[in-house]
């Protein structure tokens, strides 16, 4: 028989096995809309950074689920990647995170395995809000400061050096179509090919 505090270690790991469960449908949901929108699934990794070390207990449990797709009829050797990410944590202080439904654009020069962080760098940078709005990040972004071999590789990989990302709160998803209309659907309506203008960071209220 259970004791009560065992009863409670075993659903606390149903109820993080059930969030991705929940994240993987969401994120398979996804490709037969995708594919009417003229995009085909790159099958890539889903899962990218967590690893089995025991002196970093912390990368067992990973924090973002990606699916990854291009253009059917995109330019040859454009290397155009859409990414939709369900995002239900994050390691580095996650006491201050909103877990996240984000969708990104752009396209990079190859596609080594640095294109699946770089798909979700809004989730690193705590200035920009997951407002349903799309915001083009670029190098000057704090969290590649903080990283110089993360900046050096964003900006010999990242054509014009943007990304297109929007992002907005991963509870408030709870269907294909909320997910499209409000985070998947701005992103590809959003002008392309990205320009190097100047972008406006909102900043976080105190």
């Amino acid at each position: 028989m259970q004791s009560d505090q065992s009863r409670g270690m075993v659903e606390a790991f149903k109820y993080v096995r059930d969030v991705y469960r929940n994240c993987a449908r969401m994120l398979l949901s996804c490709d037969p809309s995708m594919r009417d929108r003229g995009f085909s699934c790159f099958y890539w990794k889903t899962l990218y950074g967590f690893g089995s070390d025991i002196n970093f207990p912390d990368n067992w449990l990973h924090d973002y689920l990606i699916r990854q797709y291009y253009p059917v009829q995109g330019k040859e050797g454009e290397n155009q990647i859409f990414t939709i990410a369900a995002i239900p944590w994050r390691r580095e202080n996650p006491d201050s995170f909103e877990p996240l439904c984000l969708a990104s654009r752009f396209s990079a020069t190859e596609t080594p395995d640095d294109v699946y962080w770089i798909s979700v760098l809004q989730m690193h940078e705590q200035r920009i809000l997951p407002d349903g709005k799309v915001h083009v990040l670029g190098d000057d972004l704090e969290c590649l400061k903080k990283d110089s071999q993360k900046l050096e590789r964003f900006k010999n990989l990242i054509r014009e050096g943007k990304v297109a990302s929007l992002a907005v709160p991963l509870l408030e998803i709870t269907n294909t179509n909320q997910l499209f209309n409000r985070v998947v659907d701005p992103v590809l309506a959003h002008a392309w090919p990205l320009r190097t203008e100047s972008v406006q960071v909102q900043e976080l209220t105190k």
